[in-house]
C-alpha cells in the first residue's frame, strides 16, 4: 500500500518501515479537533496544524504534551470525505512564551463515513495500560 493511503482512501498505513525524517513535509495551516485519549474522560480540544506528511504531522498548541501520547485526529477532506486518525506524539517544543509544535505519527485510521463515528475501541487503553 503507498503511504498516503491513511489520508486517501480509508486503509490503514503501515508505517513501520518507512523513515519519517526523509518523508516530505507540506506546510498547512488548519483547525482540527483531537481527541486526549490518554486523559480522564477524553477531552477534545481544537488545534492549528503545522505541517503534514503522509506518516504525520505537526500542530500548534498551548498544552505541552509528552512523547508517547496518543490523539484521536479528526480530519475533513475537501471531497467530504474523512478520517478519524489514531496519531502518537513523537515530539513538543516550546515554540514561544504560550505555543507548543508538537510533533505526531500516524498509528492507525478509520474512515468518517458518517458523523456519528466513535474512537475505536482497541484504540482505547486500560487505565493500568497506561501507568506501564
Amino acid at each position: 500500500m503507498d503511504n498516503t493511503d491513511i489520508l486517501m482512501d480509508g486503509e490503514c498505513l503501515e508505517v513501520a518501515n518507512t523513515n519519517r525524517r526523509e518523508d516530505k513535509r507540506t506546510p498547512a495551516r488548519v483547525a482540527v479537533e483531537i481527541t486526549l485519549l490518554d486523559v480522564i474522560n477524553r477531552p477534545q480540544m481544537r488545534v492549528q496544524t503545522v505541517e503534514t506528511s503522509t506518516t504525520g504531522m505537526s500542530f500548534a498548541t498551548r498544552r505541552d504534551f509528552k512523547q508517547g501520547e496518543r490523539v484521536a485526529i479528526r480530519l475533513t477532506f475537501l471531497n467530504g470525505r474523512g478520517k478519524l486518525v489514531l496519531a502518537e506524539v513523537r515530539h513538543s517544543k516550546k515554540h514561544s512564551a504560550t505555543v507548543h509544535h508538537v510533533g505526531v505519527e500516524f498509528v492507525d485510521a478509520v474512515s468518517l463515513q458518517d458523523s456519528n463515528v466513535r474512537i475505536p475501541p482497541r484504540w482505547i487503553k486500560l487505565k493500568s495500560e497506561l501507568s506501564s
